[in-house]
């Protein structure tokens, strides 16, 4: 996937400091019509306890919202800066073709919303921790 360059994610940072980004939580999508269940409560608590202005949650495939309904019901609202975080554990096709693919093909329709995106949740040291802790704390109980 390409990456976001330094000067530009600072500017998201300060952007979503100011509460005047849209985030878009990106989801793989599944047939199962509970899965989603668990990333439609993480959009709630993500939103209660970040006190974000707006945060909607969008899927790759198999499930609705896709991402491109998302970015065009934001573009209706008068969004301009829109971060994607992606909620995929690891970096594979999605993130490193499709998202980009998407993403280039959303800047085309619509070229007034400026987009930036997280990378995959294992390349985060908190969430590798989080991970480490279950392990441990599975294991010993």
């Amino acid at each position: 996937m390409k990456t976001i360059s330094t000067l530009r994610m600072k500017k998201f940072h300060m952007l979503l400091k100011e509460n005047i980004t849209a985030i878009v939580l990106l989801a793989h999508g599944s047939s199962d019509p509970n899965w989603k269940n668990p990333f439609i409560k993480l959009t709630k608590e993500a939103l209660q306890k970040n006190n974000f202005r707006k945060i909607s949650l969008a899927f790759f495939e198999l499930e609705k919202p896709s991402l491109e309904d998302v970015i065009s019901q934001l573009h209706i609202e008068g969004e301009k800066n829109i971060f994607v975080f992606p909620v995929l554990l690891a970096n594979g096709y999605h993130l490193k073709i499709d998202l980009p693919r998407r993403l280039a093909d959303l800047r085309e329709k619509y070229p007034d919303l400026e987009f930036a995106t997280g990378p995959a949740l294992i390349e985060q040291v908190s969430v590798r921790n989080s991970i480490s802790d279950v392990i441990k704390e599975l294991s010993f109980s």
